[in-house]
């Protein structure tokens, strides 16, 4: 049986489930597994993951080029384990422990599934059909709506869904982040007081500004409520630049929050804010285009079937004496079924 081990308060979730812990970071929404739970499902021993691991260090930091192995190809220029935004790791038993982020298991589950590891092959299987992350999120029950606020409104004479979140600045303070995507064009943007809380409050809005000034683009969306809404692409060239460029100080919250929402960050905001390319087909456009697939697959299954003449006149002769294959009718129902 699933143990849960955690609060409501606590930024932690963890479950362990067939002795595999499982973790998410609540207000980042990160997530991993334990380094002994991932040897287990990748059929390898936690010494081998941890010597792997330790090659690879090894190998960015040696000054001799030619040693480099596997594991550094694939971890390079990453971050690997699981963190809260001041740098703790999560705790059993009181003791931190290593986790290895959700994105990095599928890749060393895959490294190992072609190695060969019936079990690892079993793990990108598993973690490929849902996305490594929400693989996680499915076995903890994290509620990804949690602390989440989804509307729609107008700004600027735009209709736009929204969704606002709470997100931890810094060790003390906590902040509300606004992201928007236009309902009509999909265009996403970041509230720019959002975007000062997702740089750590260290960077003030006007250098944020004198940056995005830098790019030679709009990178104005929409104003909203007295401050202007940063197109999404601006806002992620904007993380990046604060996380991992910036001198002489470089914002770590920045490189961690565009860690946890990947790239590009338009796809991110767009599925937090309910956003799919069909938001504005009405019932009738979704009726007429299933009924006229409908159509063109009765058409196929006819002449793949050789029942009708060139008129649409039935050849009774053939109909009569002939079963429809199985797999036609089988596709044919779930398509009926969809519609």
């Amino acid at each position: 049986m699933p143990n849960t081990e955690h609060s409501n308060d606590d930024p932690w979730l963890h479950k362990k489930i067939d002795k595999i812990d499982y973790f998410v970071h609540r207000p980042t929404r990160q997530s991993g597994i334990h380094i002994r739970g991932l040897a287990t499902l990748c059929g390898v021993t936690h010494r081998m993951i941890q010597n792997a691991l330790q090659n690879a260090r090894k190998s960015k930091d040696s000054l001799a080029q030619n040693y480099r192995t596997e594991f550094y190809n694939i971890l390079k220029n990453r971050d690997i384990f699981l963190v809260d935004l001041a740098q703790n790791s999560p705790k059993l038993n009181g003791k931190e422990v290593k986790v290895i982020l959700a994105s990095v298991c599928f890749d060393i589950a895959f490294y190992y599934a072609e190695k060969g590891y019936k079990e690892a092959l079993k793990t990108v299987g598993d973690m490929g059909r849902l996305g490594a992350e929400s693989f996680v999120f499915y076995k903890t029950g994290f509620d990804i709506t949690e602390h989440l606020q989804v509307n729609r409104m107008v700004v600027d004479g735009i209709e736009v869904l929204t969704y606002a979140t709470q997100v931890e600045v810094n060790k003390t303070t906590t902040g509300e982040v606004m992201y928007y995507t236009d309902r009509k064009t999909g265009q996403c943007g970041i509230s720019l007081t959002g975007l000062y809380h997702l740089c750590g409050g260290i960077i003030s809005k006007t250098k944020i500004l004198e940056y995005l000034n830098t790019l030679n683009t709009p990178f104005v969306m929409a104003g909203g409520q007295g401050e202007d809404i940063i197109d999404a692409t601006a806002a992620e060239q904007a993380l990046y630049y604060y996380g991992h460029t910036a001198s002489p100080r470089k914002s770590q919250k920045a490189r961690s929050w565009l860690a946890s929402m990947g790239t590009p960050l338009s796809k991110f905001i767009a599925s937090h804010t309910g956003y799919t390319t069909t938001t504005n087909t009405t019932d009738n456009d979704i009726l007429r285009k299933c009924n006229e697939a409908q159509q063109r697959e009765i058409e196929r299954l006819r002449k793949q079937l050789g029942l009708y003449d060139e008129q649409g006149i039935a050849r009774w002769h053939l109909l009569l004496g002939t079963t429809l294959d199985y797999h036609s009718i089988i596709q044919f129902l779930k398509f009926d079924r969809i519609c």
